[in-house]
């Protein structure tokens, strides 16, 4: 729906009358819940006690729910909490941000409740959330006084609570509001706590019992959890080295865990030395990353991040044009060219549409038809082989494509490949999506004039009618769709 024109619907409702006025909300507030909560939020916003204290029961009335939730329920769940931190942070936060620290911490807190009774399948809630987190380190940073040893403690509570995982990064949110005090107070409830905790044990392999494995007894679900909290406890004296900036305690914690370091900490270990200016660390970290293929997009944006700031642009060209082969696109070809001068252009552009034309079709028909090289897909089309390994989703764009740079006899090529493939294998669940191909393919075999070697259109529907007369379904689709075949 399209964001109304405030001034205009200002100076329109500035012309009723107020009794109008009233009658049109009120009306409105008896057919929706949700506006009617937002009136009355509005109504108690003037009081901060008095707004503290509607939000706060309102949070509670969600966490005595016992209703279980199915996804679509969770989402006006989610709505509603989405509501209360609006409220806090539009008509409390101003006026009185302690107690809007208060309203944040208690729904917060309300995430077990929640999460035991709702299925967050489309992840609604545990946004939501996220955010209430992020507000409420905010929130802290506004008040004034702050006692900051309780300040720490309150925080060392709530992030440690988290089985849900919601409250990740807890303490991150909480670097303008704690000062060294409270950094070092929680630093040494973290360090106490941890020593109470039992180190992890090594992983115990599945029992079997008359070859039916087991992999948890009690005893097991205890030692998951404590494994939990001593990971969780781990994670926040890295949050803590955050706090005050030290790469190298950070590094030294991750060390601790293991002295093999894996792609995705050598990753984080690299974000932190470049945001340091030690980007020639970085480097190194990087360099002697091998790691699974995934990681490597990730690693190669870092590289060049910090090969340009050691002022290496030639090793960042290497990496750009490694990122190029790798996806073979336009967006990674495009970013290469940037850093190249106009005689480089053009060699880089010669060498692209060679590189592109020795790989596969599915891999680089996009590009080549980005650079123009619209005659070279459409003959790796009509020669067959290669295009029947694209999937149907690609297939479908690239006869798109072929039609929009009018090579229809192309473009019927691909639509037939579609039809044929599901035809073949009589899907007839997916016969609605052949039928859509075989509209496509008509409607683009209009534009041809000469059909040189390949069948006709015509030709094609005779076919089609020979192999599939038995495909009632089928020819029933075909008929609602009006297609004269």
């Amino acid at each position: 729906m399209p964001k109304l024109n405030s001034e205009t619907w200002s100076r329109k409702l500035a012309q009723l009358k107020q009794e109008q006025l009233f009658e049109c909300i009120l009306s409105y507030a008896e057919e929706d819940k949700f506006f009617k909560k937002k009136l009355e939020l509005l109504l108690v916003s003037l009081d901060p006690k008095k707004l503290a204290k509607k939000l706060k029961a309102e949070i509670n009335t969600i966490k005595r729910g016992k209703k279980f939730l199915e996804w679509r329920e969770a989402s006006g769940l989610a709505y509603q909490i989405d509501q209360i931190i609006a409220a806090v942070n539009k008509n409390l936060l101003e006026q009185a941000p302690e107690l809007a620290a208060e309203v944040l911490e208690l729904l917060i807190t309300s995430d077990n409740v929640v999460f035991e009774r709702a299925d967050d399948s489309n992840g609604d809630l545990g946004g939501c959330y996220r955010y209430a987190v992020e507000c409420w380190g905010k929130t802290w940073a506004q008040v004034e006084k702050i006692d900051q040893k309780k300040l720490a403690e309150k925080v060392f509570d709530v992030a440690l609570e988290n089985d849900y995982g919601v409250r990740d990064n807890t303490i991150s949110k909480f670097k303008q509001a704690l000062n060294k005090e409270g950094v070092d107070h929680l630093e040494c409830l973290i360090k106490e706590t941890l020593l109470k905790v039992k180190p992890p044990k090594e992983r115990k392999k599945p029992k079997t019992i008359e070859n039916i494995i087991f992999y948890l007894d009690r005893d097991d679900v205890v030692e998951l959890k404590e494994r939990g909290r001593h990971s969780h406890l781990k994670s926040a004296l890295q949050e803590i080295a955050d706090l005050r900036g030290s790469v190298d305690d950070y590094i030294d914690l991750l060390r601790q865990e293991s002295p093999e370091l894996h792609a995705y900490q050598i990753i984080e270990i690299a974000k932190r030395l470049t945001k340091a200016w030690r980007s020639k660390e970085a480097i190194d970290y990087l360099v002697s990353c091998d790691e699974p293929l995934h990681y490597q997009h990730e690693i190669n944006k870092l590289l060049i991040e910090a090969y340009e700031l050691e002022g290496l642009g030639k090793e960042a060209q290497k990496i750009r044009w490694q990122e190029f082969e790798q996806h073979l696109d336009a967006k990674s070809f495009q970013a290469y060219i940037k850093h190249c001068t106009a005689k480089e252009v053009a060699a880089a552009k010669e060498n692209a549409i060679r590189l592109a034309k020795e790989q596969s079709l599915t891999m680089s028909f996009e590009f080549l038809i980005e650079m123009g090289e619209v005659a070279t897909v459409a003959e790796w089309v009509r020669e067959g082989d290669e295009v029947r390994n694209v999937y149907y989703s690609p297939l479908r764009q690239l006869s798109n494509q072929l039609a929009k740079h009018e090579c229809f006899l192309e473009a019927v090529l691909c639509r037939r490949i579609l039809v044929d493939g599901v035809l073949v294998k009589s899907q007839s669940k997916y016969y609605k999506y052949a039928v859509n191909d075989l509209k496509q393919a008509m409607k683009f075999a209009e534009e041809i004039k000469e059909w040189g070697g390949v069948a006709s259109q015509a030709d094609y529907h005779a076919k089609l009618k020979e192999e599939h007369k038995r495909k009632s379904s089928l020819w029933q689709l075909i008929k609602e769709a009006g297609l004269r075949v």
